[in-house]
């Protein structure tokens, strides 16, 4: 049977003025525009009810063959409780470099998120990149596009995806870093029902909004995934749409002007990456740190945060390509997985929820991924999920990172 449509209650908006860091230089509201990605008037699958949903979350019991099939057993459960909030803002944190145990180590050299933010938060602890390179795990976070060997390198030299056929589960087959105009990320899916939306990276604060890919040149910013697909970088929207981190205040001015989904990206100075961004400069967790403490504090004091938003804070991998590098993975059970570097994981990173649906210094060790996150995201927009994030294997962060939320059968989406 077809899922309920989505429910779910938001807190109530705040009115407060938000005495917030410049980040950035006034600009105008946020552009929205209608695209040519289809939209499904199907329900969206697992996130509806009107029932008070139940605390546990599903076990997952599902067999797998070794190759990239549908488990075993037809699919006849139901959403009859909802497990994803719905959101109307939600804030992506991308980190990298760093493992789970420094990440998140409460004594180490980045206590304000592995200490002060995660008192007031959802720690997910066992969270995990899906593969090896930053341009492959943000592409399949954003996308649910399996990682290739040239996303896997951080595209050293810009190719089409190819030969690029779409087939099951809305893979691109192939490899190279630039989709073609049949493979669509989360930001298409939002712009197809006019959700506005923003990537922020530091990376572009000097070298210019939506730096596009050449071809035989190497990926321009390999850690802002959405310059990968060319419905977004041949849309005349992205330069507004893909920009430096300059522009993040004044977004975060009025909800009206802050977008639904933002991607938030700390220049390479700030990222977290174990490596200098330039000679003689610090690295790591400091940094990383510092961005932070004056980043975090500017959303959650936002009117758009208050009202139904989200705060999620990642690694998108754990240390690679030196001894003892971590590749591995969440989940078994999930048929694209395997033991090589090919088809691995990303490492342990861990992850932190911030939202008014949260509940602060809670532990959740559900086992996820950015196919995970992506799928979260999807639910509580209310988009269908895009890629593996489609899958049964992928829940989605379980019931119980959300524990402040309390859904009523009168709950509206908006």
């Amino acid at each position: 049977p077809a899922p309920a449509p989505v429910t779910g209650g938001v807190p109530d908006a705040s009115s407060a003025d938000a005495d917030v860091t410049d980040l950035g230089a006034p600009t105008d509201d946020v552009p929205v525009d209608t695209s040519d990605v289809p939209v499904s008037d199907e329900p969206i699958t697992d996130v509806a009810a009107t029932t008070t949903p139940d605390t546990t979350s599903d076990s997952g019991d599902t067999t797998t063959s070794g190759d990239d099939t549908t488990p075993a057993g037809e699919d006849t459960t139901t959403a009859d409780a909802p497990t994803t909030p719905p959101l109307k803002h939600v804030w992506l944190v991308s980190l990298t470099g760093q493992g789970y145990e420094t990440l998140f180590d409460p004594e180490g050299q980045g206590p304000y998120l592995a200490k002060d933010l995660t008192k007031e938060g959802t720690l997910l602890s066992r969270y995990f990149g899906v593969t090896v390179g930053g341009l492959a795990n943000g592409v399949a976070l954003t996308s649910g596009q399996a990682p290739n060997a040239a996303t896997r390198a951080d595209c050293p030299a810009v190719s089409d995806v190819t030969p690029g056929t779409v087939g099951k589960d809305e893979q691109a087959a192939g490899s190279g870093c630039r989709y073609s105009t049949d493979v669509f990320s989360v930001a298409d899916l939002l712009a197809a029902k006019t959700l506005p939306w923003r990537a922020y990276a530091g990376a572009l604060d000097t070298a210019g909004p939506c730096p596009k890919p050449v071809d035989g040149a190497a990926f321009p910013a390999p850690r802002v995934p959405f310059l990968a697909f060319r419905t977004i970088t041949e849309d005349a929207a992205c330069a507004d749409r893909i920009t430096g981190l300059g522009r993040l205040t004044a977004d975060l001015a009025t909800a009206k002007t802050t977008p639904a989904f933002s991607y938030v990206v700390p220049g390479p100075c700030e990222d977290g990456s174990a490596a200098p961004c330039a000679p003689g400069t610090a690295a790591g967790l400091p940094a990383s740190d510092a961005f932070l403490r004056r980043t975090i504090p500017a959303i959650r004091a936002s009117a758009a945060y208050k009202d139904g938003g989200a705060i999620v804070i990642f690694g998108d991998q754990a240390p690679q390509g030196a001894p003892g590098a971590d590749t591995s993975g969440c989940c078994d059970d999930r048929p694209w997985q395997g033991k090589d570097i090919a088809t691995g994981g990303g490492g342990r990173t861990g992850a932190l929820l911030l939202s008014p649906y949260a509940k602060g210094g809670t532990v959740v060790d559900a086992p996820l991924d950015h196919y995970d996150l992506l799928k979260t995201v999807a639910l509580g927009l209310e988009l269908q999920p895009p890629g593996y994030a489609a899958r049964k294997e992928v829940t989605g962060f379980p019931r119980e990172a959300w524990a402040a939320w309390k859904p009523t059968a009168a709950a509206a989406r908006r």
